[in-house]
């Protein structure tokens, strides 16, 4: 559940990190991982009540905004592109020439998918992928109206590593 953080607005992250710290369940055999996760994302409070920086600042890996707005979660889109196209280029070191042609290709088809775009053709995402953003959507829509470990829980059963 502690990944599920990413999905609290920022000015929440803290406080759900400590809902989960303070469950009834936690066991202190999991300390090592809390306090991982709070030096590397969260920050850790100081003695002079300030906060040590955080090893990946909480904009760089938190969500919550990005799903609102409608945009990737991931980078996996740009991964699969690439795949795909280091696929068409048929070797792991091409020529200059071969380079070429493979950008030529590419921009062809990027042309074609961005005029059908543009003459409304709607972009297709995999059925489970399209179910899991509208479960998540449910989920995040009711935060308001539940517990924030309740909350953090909902998400944890829609999420797989």
């Amino acid at each position: 559940m502690m990944t599920c953080t990413a999905f609290l607005p920022t000015g929440d992250v803290k406080k759900g990190f400590e809902a989960l710290r303070n469950l009834e369940s936690y066991d202190e055999d999991l300390d090592v991982i809390f306090d991982y996760f709070e030096d590397t994302y969260i920050g850790r409070p100081m003695s002079d009540n300030r906060m040590r920086r955080p090893r990946f600042p909480l904009p760089l890996w938190n969500v919550f905004e990005r799903f609102q707005m409608g945009l990737p979660r991931t980078n996996n889109a740009v991964e699969g592109w690439h795949t795909a196209f280091q696929g068409s280029l048929s070797c792991s070191h091409p020529t200059v020439w071969l380079l070429i042609e493979a950008l030529r290709k590419e921009e062809s088809l990027q042309r074609t998918k961005y005029l059908g775009i543009m003459s409304g053709e709607p972009l297709r995402k995999k059925k489970k992928y399209e179910n899991l953003e509208r479960r998540l959507k449910s989920v995040i829509d009711s935060r308001e109206d539940v517990e924030i470990t309740v909350y953090l829980k909902h998400l944890a059963y829609n999420i797989t590593f």
